[in-house]
């Protein structure tokens, strides 16, 4: 049975969107492109003509490459800026034509594959907000913070594209206030939330159901049977990581042995692949049950009984000290920050 998942080394992604672009923008400040393309396996003028197909490893070492040479800090948000709508071909036109945000939205979850399959975004809704929830898809390295600030800056634009002024999103990540925070406020507005538990974008309903201006429901319906035809040629539906979460978001309490029996293939074979990914079944497991909790109750208010049960704890104390291990404090003190 053919995988429907794909892995870092799999070279099936289009040239031109991403990597042609970072090229461009690296080199007009000041990069050496040999020193770019260096130990990528990437070759200049296969790119510009757009004649070969990329792994997210060789992306990602161009990405180090390039945050190498440039010293500006800003190559990941000046990419997402430029990313919409007139670099992502007919799945471009079909975003930029959609009803309103909401549908905008339902419309990158359903077409990840061709839009951007780097990250895994999962929506979760609560009373008058709508939040997008970022976690790697693919794999787990240095080049994470990249693909997160390309996407938010990527989404901040859309909104702004779509409605003709700025939306106001929130911004929430779990790493440390940066020192080039000019770069943030810049790209993303002073929404900006760091150092903290989840990485997501939180928008209010009332905004993402305003219509946009200037959508045609031809082109949208043109484009959407394009986008569908498209995504069901593709001979994977996501990341090895994506796919794998997917498995435990659905069953929580699932074993490494359960999830490989689902993707048949040996348990062993399994944990090697998550290895050379950069991460371990147990990590991806308690990484999707410590989001669940901390959602439903630091932003739905359950209690931890509900939270305990939707995981699949039969005992409370057991989920206390599950959570207190991942996130270094009880669920008591965590409602309190």
């Amino acid at each position: 049975m053919s995988r429907c998942w794909f892995e870092l080394d799999d070279k099936i992604f289009d040239s031109h969107p991403i990597v042609a672009r970072l090229i461009d923008l690296a080199v007009q400040r000041g990069a050496n492109c040999d020193a770019l393309l260096r130990g990528t396996g990437i070759f200049y003028q296969d790119v510009q003509l757009n004649r070969t197909t990329l792994s997210y490893q060789q992306i990602s070492k161009l990405i180090a490459n390039a945050e190498k040479q440039v010293t500006s800090q800003d190559l990941s948000f000046l990419l997402g800026r430029r990313l919409f709508p007139s670099n992502l071909g007919d799945i471009g036109l079909l975003l930029s034509n959609t009803r309103h945000l909401n549908n905008m939205l339902r419309m990158m979850q359903c077409f990840q594959i061709l839009l951007f399959p780097y990250l895994q975004t999962h929506v979760e809704r609560h009373e008058a907000h709508t939040y997008l929830i970022l976690n790697p898809a693919i794999a787990e390295n240095d080049q994470l913070r990249f693909f997160i600030e390309l996407l938010c800056a990527a989404i901040h634009s859309a909104c702004k594209w779509q409605l003709g002024e700025i939306v106001p999103l929130h911004f929430y990540f779990t790493f440390p206030r940066p020192r080039n925070i000019y770069q943030y406020e810049e790209n993303l507005g002073f929404r900006l939330h760091f150092s903290q538990s989840l990485c997501m974008i939180s928008a209010p309903n009332e905004w993402l159901y305003k219509s946009t201006p200037e959508s045609s429901k031809l082109v949208r319906q043109q484009k959407r049977l394009h986008s569908q035809q498209l995504r069901n040629t593709q001979p994977f539906k996501c990341g090895l990581i994506q796919y794998v979460c997917e498995r435990i978001r659905h069953a929580p309490s699932a074993s490494l042995e359960d999830i490989a029996e689902q993707m048949h293939i040996s348990p062993a074979t399994l944990k090697r692949k998550l290895k050379q990914h950069g991460t371990q079944f147990q990590k991806l497991q308690d990484r999707v049950r410590m989001q669940s909790a901390l959602f439903d109750l630091k932003i739905r208010g359950l209690g931890n009984k509900d939270v305990a049960q939707k995981l699949g704890f039969s005992d409370l104390a057991n989920f206390r000290r599950a959570f207190k291990r991942w996130t270094g404090m009880t669920p008591k003190e965590v409602k309190q920050v």
